[in-house]
């Protein structure tokens, strides 16, 4: 599918979930979104994603994104998006450090 675009307008809260799963962030990353004004998402503001990496080559997955304040375009810069890798045991501890929606008696 190279050589296609697609442009997606939407709010903010939209924009934060399409981000969690295009650079499939964790919950620690998606908790602290706001907290850094290199995530923030402006009114008006743009996400860029691109799948070409820094050479220049296309890859098959989003490779790069950049955050686009309109009133300050030439101060977006390009972030490598990095997908992190668990293990079994990684993903339990990380399920271990958040709270449940229900106890496992009530589920039954």
């Amino acid at each position: 599918m190279s050589g296609k675009r697609v442009i997606c307008v939407t709010h903010e809260d939209t924009m934060r979930a399409f981000r969690f799963r295009l650079e499939k962030m964790t919950i620690e990353q998606w908790n602290r979104q706001g907290s850094s004004n290199r995530l923030d998402i402006v009114n008006c503001g743009i996400l860029h994603y691109t799948r070409r990496d820094s050479s220049g080559t296309v890859r098959e997955r989003f490779e790069r994104v950049r955050t686009i304040d309109p009133s300050r375009p030439d101060e977006a810069r390009w972030r490598r998006i990095r997908r992190p890798r668990f293990s079994n045991e990684d993903l339990l501890a990380q399920v271990g450090r958040h709270p449940h929606l229900w106890d496992d008696d009530e589920v039954g």
